[in-house]
């Protein structure tokens, strides 16, 4: 395997700034974004993830995306890259953009449209992409209820050991199976750096061994977090199991007001961090919808 530092702690998946008609980028708010990051205690993100609204981007967006985000790149503050695309090769194009920018990893997910069927030709398409940048730490991005693959990941790893897929170093599990989540974190002795990307089961992730952390209400809610995190390592468990519950009751006003990107884009324009609105098809909010989301955030303003 690869030699690579393993993700330990929490990352931030970030959101794609946009203009205020979400027509365009706005890359001037990507250093506002850090900034703020960094003083919530986050040195790590993915960008051009799900939260990021990957699939809304042109390739060109993408790549003007993650060159403003890879100014920023310094030993203490890491960028990861999704470089996932329904065309491959436009995936190998971003991977090697990734290389040369000398980024700190990217992720995979195979095209979803044209998909495969089975878990050899879907291993294949990663290892395609992953040869394209053998120096660079690769993780598989595993996302069932977006991709529709119904493999477990424990026998798409297996599978990717049989496929000689070296730089393959670890996966984002934002599924819900935590029987799969567990096997994979202890597979080979934790061969495998296996990040848990359901931030609403974190306290869980933290049970079955997880070290690492990657999501979007980080963005919003990294100090909670982190202090969920100290109190499981305390042995704390009420404690934790209470800040977990704080977060379902914040991430709940999603639902309320349309999406979890929607809920965190509007926490984070209070805060002065305004990403604009997100594309089609989640919408803006209304002016009266934005009142109403400030009413129900005011019993949670010690936590954002």
């Amino acid at each position: 395997m690869l030699s690579h530092q393993r993700i330990k702690g929490l990352v931030a998946a970030v959101h794609t700034p946009f203009s205020k008609d979400a027509k365009v980028l706005n890359l001037s708010m990507v250093e506002a974004q850090a900034d703020y990051l960094i003083q919530q205690g986050i040195h790590q993100v993915l960008v051009a993830g799900t939260t990021g609204e990957n699939f809304k981007l042109t390739q060109i967006e993408r790549q003007n995306l993650i060159q403003s985000w890879s100014i920023l790149k310094k030993p203490s503050f890491k960028i990861y890259f999704n470089v996932s695309d329904q065309s491959v090769h436009t995936a190998i194009e971003l991977a090697l953009l990734a290389q040369s920018l000398k980024l700190d990893g990217i992720l995979i997910m195979p095209p979803t449209y044209f998909k495969a069927t089975t878990i050899p030709p879907l291993v294949a398409i990663v290892k395609q992409i992953a040869d394209s940048v053998p120096n660079m730490p690769c993780y598989y991005y595993h996302y069932p209820q977006k991709t529709n693959f119904s493999f477990s990941l424990l026998a798409i790893l297996q599978e990717i050991e049989r496929q000689k897929i070296h730089n393959v170093v670890g996966a984002k599990f934002s599924d819900t199976n935590m029987y799969d989540y567990m096997q994979c974190i202890h597979y080979q002795d934790k061969k495998y750096n296996i990040l848990a990307g359901n931030d609403k089961q974190l306290i869980a992730a933290l049970a079955c061994g997880g070290e690492g952390f990657m999501g979007s209400t980080y963005n919003i809610l990294a100090k909670l977090m982190s202090k969920l995190i100290s109190e499981f390592n305390a042995n704390h468990i009420e404690a934790a199991r209470s800040l977990q519950l704080t977060h379902h009751q914040i991430m709940a006003l999603g639902d309320a007001f349309g999406s979890d990107i929607m809920l965190e884009k509007e926490i984070l324009k209070l805060k002065g961090i305004d990403c604009g609105p997100p594309r089609l098809p989640q919408q803006a909010l209304s002016e009266e919808e934005q009142q109403s989301l400030k009413v129900a955030l005011r019993k949670f303003e010690s936590f954002i």
